[in-house]
């Protein structure tokens, strides 16, 4: 579970940006607590999803919007933060049973940025065997193992 602050015309919303066995879902939640729209993100809704993480909130005055990033065991999305229907871009997990390659190097299990919210912010990805990071000033990757410390 990941959560968000958006500025809207009422006022301030906290989305919260929910995975599982059933996909992605976004509920919104206003300043009063009251729990507003569920919606299902549909085209992932059938995935299990183990992650997902948000770069920072859309009500920081940030001139780009936050970047929303999920996980499996088959693929890392990053997500239009507005449009949560549209995938941006993936990275493919490598499959260890199947010696299928990918950028990741196995399931992801958990994400999160770090605290540089200005289109910068570098993303941990933990995996079952490893520590991936991906650079947010280039959009590079590394893998921190056992050999390099992990």
């Amino acid at each position: 579970m990941a959560a968000s602050l958006d500025q809207t015309k009422a006022g301030e919303v906290t989305r919260v940006w929910c995975v599982g066995t059933a996909g992605l879902l976004t509920v919104a939640i206003d300043a009063a607590g009251k729990i507003g729209q569920v919606q299902e993100v549909p085209g992932m809704s059938t995935l299990p999803l183990l992650s997902v993480a948000v770069s920072g909130n859309a009500a920081s005055g940030s001139a780009s919007p936050p970047t929303v990033v999920v996980g499996s065991s088959e693929k890392l999305w990053h997500i239009d933060y507005f449009n949560a229907e549209r995938i941006m871009r993936f990275e493919w997990v490598t499959d260890i049973e199947s010696g299928a390659g990918g950028v990741l190097s196995s399931t992801v299990t958990s994400l999160a940025f770090s605290n540089d919210f200005n289109g910068g912010a570098d993303l941990f990805i933990g995996t079952q065997n490893n520590l991936n990071v991906r650079f947010g000033d280039n959009g590079t990757y590394t893998t921190v193992n056992g050999d390099k410390g992990l």
